[in-house]
């Protein structure tokens, strides 16, 4: 299983790419140092929540009542009629998403996040190269 695969990863970032702190514009060689020192910093953070061992939940719930839920809502109207019920996965306080994939039981089984590299992608945006031990 790659990185890419661990949804609970995926949402450890995501919980840091929506935080206040935004990397700065990759204006010279300062401002590409500013910016992996907040990716290491956002990693550390990653890497402090996966410790937490957060408990990964699964449960079905009907395509209404997902209607109801601010963060499923939007998803849960853009099915179609015929899917009557929507499979939610909850990580501990950080997460409830609807998804279909695999998971680990607790965060704690995903193991250590190691930036690897970073790829500038443009003014703000970096594409991280990462493993896990």
């Amino acid at each position: 299983m790659n990185a890419r695969e661990i949804p609970e990863l995926n949402e450890a970032i995501k919980l840091l790419e929506n935080s206040e702190s935004k990397l700065p514009a990759l204006d010279g060689l300062d401002g590409f140092i500013q910016g992996i020192e907040i990716i290491k910093e956002y990693i550390e953070e990653a890497n402090n929540e996966i410790k937490k061992g957060h408990k990964v939940e699964t449960s079905i719930i009907s395509k209404e009542e997902a209607e109801k839920i601010k963060n499923l809502s939007k998803l849960a109207k853009g099915l179609p009629p015929s899917l009557k019920e929507i499979r939610i996965v909850k990580i501990g306080s950080i997460d409830e998403q609807a998804d279909g994939g695999t998971h680990v039981n607790s965060t704690k089984e995903i193991g250590k996040i190691n930036l690897i590299s970073t790829e500038n992608k443009g003014k703000s945006n970096r594409r991280l190269y990462f493993s896990l031990e």
